[in-house]
Parts: C-alpha cells; structure tokens; sequence
C-alpha cells in the first residue's frame, strides 16, 4: 500500500499516567514489513510496551473460516535498558504507546522519535483539523488503511474508507459527545480516561474478552455514524460504554446489563423523548430492565 520513499521520520510528544492501563495513540503507522528504530526520551522509564496494531481480540478459539488473519497486533515491550530498539509487523498497523500495569508514579513526559513511518488520519475534537481534511482530499493514496477520531469522550479507530464516509467529522463529534455525557451523568461516573473503541471485522465466537478497548463490529458502523437516529447498533455501542463505568465484579452481569440498558434508554428518552427503548433493545431486554424502566 506504501512506496517507501513515503516513509518518514516522526517525533511525538506523550504525558503518560500510570494510573491505568491505557493505549496512547501516536497518530503514526507502520507498514507492514518496515522495520522502524524507535528511541524513548528520557531513558529512565519503564512499564510501558511498543503496539503495532489496534485489534488486540484474538480469534484462535474461534471456528474457521476467519475474515482476517487470528492474531494481528504485535507487543514490544521496552524500557531505558532496550534504547533505541526495532519494531516491525508483518501485518503492519497504528502504533500505540501502551501502559502495561497500574502503578502508583507520577505522569512522565515521554518523547518518543520513530524512523520509517507514515501519519495517519487523526481528527481531533477541539482542535484545527484542516491539515487532515487536505491529506483526505490531496493524498489519498497515501493514507493507511486505518485511522482514528478523537472526542471529547472517546477513542474511535476505524478504517480510513468508513472514516470518509461521514462528511463533517465536528458535527459526529458533538452529536456523540452529547449522548456520552447525557449517559454519564445520569449513571453518576468520571471517567479517568477516554473510551476506547476499535472496529473489528470479525469478533471471537464467544464475545470479545477484553475490557479496553471496547471492540464493536464493522456492521454497525453505518447506524452509528451515518445518520443521527436512535438504532439498535448506537443502543448497543452506549451499552458496551455504560457497563464499564460500573466497577468490575460489584454486580452480577444480568444485573450490570439491565442497569446498563436503563442508562442508555434515559438517555435515548433525553434525546429523542417519546421513544421506546423496546425497539432497539431487542438483542439486550431482560426482565430487570423491563421492571426498572
């Protein structure tokens, strides 16, 4: 997909809490095959990992046939002993700065230098995006595969074609931001850190088994960012948010669901009053929530 004279070299800047387990987008990608040398500044870090790729779901317990290959993203783990190091993938993907463990430390400034590598599409709430919509219209061809939107609230990652799809990113921004915040306040929660939610191709039989990020299917993407109606795909997408503000383990999981579902529909009632949650719950209704709502 690249021709490597469009490889560049790339400096960021990062503030990295370790106060969670978190991803921190560089906005940069590596092709697959490129090898790039990586140099972290200061060197007197630790617990943190090199991620080339956004989709951390394995699909290896999962019956063929697979729409992508089963495991995809690849971990370098690193600290100021391993300085500067290589990374490459052979499937390539957006590189994430990612915070292995929960520690009790100071946020520390991270200046992180990549050689051989490409800038991906990033828009930004709250920031001059002009830069991204001229790569879109000028140079798209050299734009990687994947992409991600940063609101006020959440990380999104998903592939530059649906990314093209949505015309004005600002006006998606506020429209989602505005029912993330309805949802939190009604559910009484700060979160720590922004969401975040990767499109996948496909998902483990079984359900995704991770917690962050949030994993959503390629289907509803159509429902979730092309229109500004209530459907079940946005329902869905609210409930996946609205579960993880609760904390792990303090309810049962039919009981965290119904709790969930009762958020998302207050806040589709806000939204949109008058509408009945009964028809986008379908794949979700459970007794409780019928009684609580």
């Amino acid at each position: 997909h690249f021709m490597i004279e469009k490889l560049q070299n790339a400096s960021i800047k990062l503030n990295v809490h370790f106060s969670s387990i978190e991803w921190y987008s560089t906005g940069l990608w590596l092709p697959a095959g490129v090898i790039s040398e990586v140099k972290i500044q200061p060197q007197n870090f630790s617990n943190i990992s090199i991620q080339i790729g956004s989709h951390a779901d394995s699909l290896l317990d999962s019956p063929p046939p697979f729409k992508r290959w089963p495991v995809i993203n690849q971990l370098y783990n690193v600290d100021g002993t391993k300085n500067p190091i290589q990374i490459a993938s052979p499937f390539g993907g957006l590189i994430y700065i990612v915070v292995n463990e929960i520690k009790k430390s100071r946020a520390q400034e991270l200046r992180v230098h990549f050689t051989n590598v490409c800038h991906s599409i990033f828009f930004k709430e709250g920031e001059d995006n002009s830069e991204v919509y001229n790569s879109i219209n000028f140079n798209e061809s050299e734009i990687p595969l994947f992409g991600e939107i940063k609101t006020k609230f959440v990380y999104f990652t998903l592939p530059f074609e649906e990314i093209k799809k949505i015309g004005k990113i600002e006006n998606f921004i506020k429209y989602f931001d505005g029912l993330v915040q309805e949802l939190l306040m009604f559910i009484g929660y700060k979160p720590p850190n922004l969401f975040r939610i990767v499109f996948d191709v496909q998902s483990p039989t079984e359900g995704s088994t991770i917690m962050y990020p949030l994993v959503l299917n390629l289907d509803i993407m159509d429902e979730l960012f092309l229109n500004e109606e209530p459907s079940s795909g946005l329902f869905a997408t609210l409930m996946k948010i609205a579960i993880v503000c609760f904390p792990e383990g303090s309810l049962n999981p039919n009981v965290e669901a119904a709790f969930a579902a009762l958020s998302v529909a207050h806040t589709f009632n806000k939204k949109w009053p008058g509408v009945s949650p009964d028809e986008f719950i379908y794949e979700h209704f459970m007794p409780l929530f019928a009684e609580l709502w």
